[in-house]
């Protein structure tokens, strides 16, 4: 297995060109929940989420809205077609592009670098503490802010988008090979 740095990574991104498969496994903060029935979490800032998740990157999330609204053939404008979806602008960061104008999978947010990925594949997680112990899902799952679906796809089937900091990243594996991810 090889080694990246997080700069050698963004260097890699921005010059990256079309749409890539990539997996990655990331450390991340739950959204908690500071209480639950009157009781304060006894896991916030001591649990974090280790995923290992499958996606895309350099992907263009008006195309794959609209080409899943074309396999569930829905949802229908007054004509009977399919209506065309088309994205709004994002509401914080700005995506980083080439000098050619060409965007990238990269977006910075107050000096941080964040990777946009079209997940498509799930392929597992853990609730770990500070210490290593691992919790289980049902013990942390009442604790968890729930998710909100996007409204605005009008599909049975959500296009998944996510944001992660590369200061997150632990591990990404790229064009087959795999990277550990250092600071």
């Amino acid at each position: 297995m090889q080694t990246i740095t997080r700069p050698e990574l963004i260097e890699s991104l921005l010059t990256r060109r079309g749409a890539s498969a990539v997996s990655i496994v990331s450390h991340t903060e739950p959204r908690f929940r500071k209480k639950l029935d009157g009781q304060p979490n006894p896991y916030l800032g001591e649990v974090f989420k280790v995923s290992h998740v499958n996606g895309m990157i350099n992907w263009r999330y008006a195309n794959a809205v609209n080409a899943q609204r074309g396999r569930e053939e829905q949802p229908l404008d007054d004509a009977g077609n399919v209506e065309t979806f088309e994205a709004l602008p994002r509401k914080w960061g700005q995506r980083l592009s080439r000098p050619d104008g060409t965007i990238t999978p990269l977006v910075e947010h107050k000096g941080r670098h964040y990777l946009e990925m079209k997940v498509e594949r799930s392929l597992g997680h853990q609730y770990r503490g500070q210490d290593g112990t691992v919790h289980a899902d049902e013990t942390i799952q009442p604790w968890l802010l729930k998710r909100s679906k996007s409204k605005r796809q009008g599909t049975d089937k959500e296009i998944i988008i996510r944001d992660y900091a590369l200061s997150s990243l632990k591990q990404i594996r790229l064009d087959g090979e795999i990277f550990d991810v250092t600071d």
